[in-house]
């Protein structure tokens, strides 16, 4: 083996470590990343008051999946937009103390979290990419 198979082959195991350490660190940040909604959802399921009576969300007034669904996407879309610069803080558009109000907070805060998670994570990918 000449001296210039074994520079090719010593830069191919290097290149081949590097994604490597790339591929591990995504797929911990993913796992990461679920295992914290994981726990929010269980946390969410188990905080939830028990109904001992069908149909009784109208009763108690709780909110339709349908309706959550809606406002976490309200949440996670201004979440997007204020971390594009696009927008300042938007105000939350529910009154405040309620189900909704609480839900947009906190669903907009997650998201703005992770935006600020992958960005940091990015960052970091290019700062090694060029040392």
């Amino acid at each position: 083996m000449s001296s210039n198979d074994a520079l090719i082959a010593l830069a191919c195991i290097t290149v081949a470590i590097a994604v490597g350490v790339q591929l591990w660190r995504s797929v911990r940040r993913g796992a990461v990343r679920r295992a914290r909604r994981r726990h929010y959802r269980q946390a969410g399921y188990a905080s939830r008051p028990q109904h001992l009576s069908e149909g009784g969300q109208e009763r108690y007034g709780a909110m339709t999946p349908e309706r959550a669904h809606a406002i976490r996407r309200e949440a996670e879309q201004a979440a997007r937009r204020a971390a594009g610069g696009q927008l300042p803080e938007p105000q939350n558009p529910y009154p405040r103390g309620t189900q909704e109000f609480v839900l947009w907070v906190a669903t907009y805060h997650l998201t703005l979290t992770e935006i600020d998670e992958e960005t940091a994570a990015a960052r970091a990918g290019a700062v090694s990419e060029h040392a």
